[in-house]
């Protein structure tokens, strides 16, 4: 029970700073309303499917109505009329216990469209209405306990409202309910010219692409080993799993691959190590030819020569971006790559991630396996796991200034967030293993902390979409 409360707490903190975010954002001029023609039946649609499962959760009718006058294409910030809705309806859910939330859309002449989320819900007190707009502000204190929340929803509403141009209001008395309504001057919008439906990255095959091929992954992290092989599968290759150098060789000796995925840091024998033998092998034990993607975690000066030159054809950095590997996969596939085709060291990334592109990362790693839930789900069960075991490691080196150890557990982490396409913190990772490798424990020692405090952010995160 008391675990419970403290995951409640935790997950409450974690709303909060998630809408902190999204409204600095709108109020330091971060956020830009881009408007473009979208499909509005196709989106209402999706609206009316995502929204409606809360509302049957606790037992509500819910409705969405459009009107017919309304062209099947409108051209406005699709984005941030579905986030402005989504706030709306959740707070018309959250503050009604019986009957009806209702979401209708009706021309309010020429261009304007007028949105209306109407509840039969507790209603707000007169005396508080004039307040309900303001930050962290909750209309009855005597609700704060039964209906949790920020007080930020309507606030960040309003902002995206405003910076599409339009205006937003309601209409609410106390014990029967309340309806919320905004305007937005949305033209009809051009069918040719409406954006694709987004889908979220995947590494699935089209007919198109080459044939499926045999693959070999050498990767000793077993979670991210997992992820690799499910993305390669769904793309209808065959995969072949190694957990060091040694096993690549005697697996090399009784079968043939098309290609190698080598992790770089590996136990027993490396990547680098494992890539020279099979290069300078004069017997038929092994194919000296074949292709060979190094996955690293590396980013120091210097890593990218090592690897070339130890005989490795390309290399991607981890976490593995699924897309860049497929596109160097094909590559390889088809052409064999040359010297200039080798991927060349990018500049210094100076960008500080967020705690929000964290969660952004995770979001796409759950739409990419949309199809697939029972393998996304296990993956982020074991995960709250792996980090405690990881960071304790990572703690212990780093208090005991083992710069070594300290490099071999934080690309245990990087290993890790290849699992669930964390991207983001991904730098922070980085860089502690650069630290480390340059032998500068004060540094890795504030790097830890930096890395702790995401590291419990995102498994707050995960737990509470769990």
């Amino acid at each position: 029970q008391y675990v419970n409360h403290v995951m409640e707490g935790g997950n409450r903190l974690l709303a909060l700073i998630n809408d902190i975010l999204d409204l600095s954002r709108v109020e330091s001029g971060k956020i830009r309303s881009h408007s473009e023609s979208f499909n509005f039946k196709r989106f209402m649609d999706q609206i009316e499917s995502t929204l409606s499962v809360f509302a049957e959760k606790k037992g509500l009718a819910f409705e969405v109505k459009v009107d017919s006058g309304i062209p099947e294409y409108l051209t406005g910030d699709e984005k941030h009329i579905g986030q402005v809705l989504r706030n709306l309806v959740s707070n018309a859910v959250k503050f009604t216990e019986q009957g009806t939330v209702h979401v209708s859309v009706g021309n309010a002449g020429g261009n304007l469209r007028a949105f209306k989320v109407r509840d039969t819900g507790i209603g707000i007190p007169e005396e508080k209405q004039h307040r309900l707009f303001d930050e962290f502000f909750q209309a009855d204190s005597s609700y704060t306990k039964e209906y949790e929340g920020t007080g930020l929803g309507l606030a960040i509403s309003k902002n995206l409202v405003e910076l599409m141009g339009g205006e937003i209001g309601f209409e609410s008395e106390q014990g029967k309910g309340s309806t919320f309504y905004f305007t937005l001057e949305l033209p009809a919008g051009d069918t040719k010219a409406a954006a694709p439906v987004e889908k979220a990255p995947s590494f699935e095959p089209e007919p198109s692409e080459q044939p499926v091929l045999k693959i070999l992954l050498a990767e000793d992290d077993r979670l991210s080993r997992k992820a690799v092989t499910h993305a390669l599968e769904k793309a209808g290759h065959t995969v072949t799993g190694a957990e060091n150098g040694n096993e690549v060789l005697s697996i090399l000796e009784s079968d043939r691959f098309d290609i190698i995925l080598m992790d770089v840091q590996m136990p027993e024998m490396d990547g680098v190590e494992a890539t020279k033998t099979i290069r300078n092998s004069t017997s038929r034990r092994w194919n000296p030819d074949i292709p060979i993607i190094a996955l690293t975690a590396y980013a120091m000066a210097g890593d990218r020569e090592q690897f070339i030159d130890s005989g490795m054809t390309d290399y991607i950095s981890k976490p593995v971006n699924f897309a860049e590997l497929k596109q160097k996969i094909n590559h390889l596939n088809r052409d064999g790559l040359s010297e200039k085709d080798l991927p060349q060291p990018k500049e210094e990334d100076h960008h500080h991630p967020s705690m929000e592109e964290d969660i952004a990362d995770i979001r796409t790693f759950l739409e990419s396996n949309a199809d697939d839930p029972e393998f996304a789900g296990e993956i982020l069960k074991s995960f709250p796991g792996h980090v405690s075991e990881r960071m304790a490691r990572l703690e212990a080196a780093v208090e005991n200034k083992d710069v070594e150890e300290t490099a071999a557990a934080a690309h245990k982490f990087i290993a890790l967030f290849s699992a669930v396409y964390i991207h983001s913190a991904c730098k922070t990772g980085r860089d502690l293993q650069t630290g480390a490798r340059n032998g500068d424990p004060q540094l890795c020692r504030k790097l830890f902390q930096d890395l702790k405090t995401r590291m419990n952010k995102i498994v707050q995160y995960i737990e509470s979409i769990r």
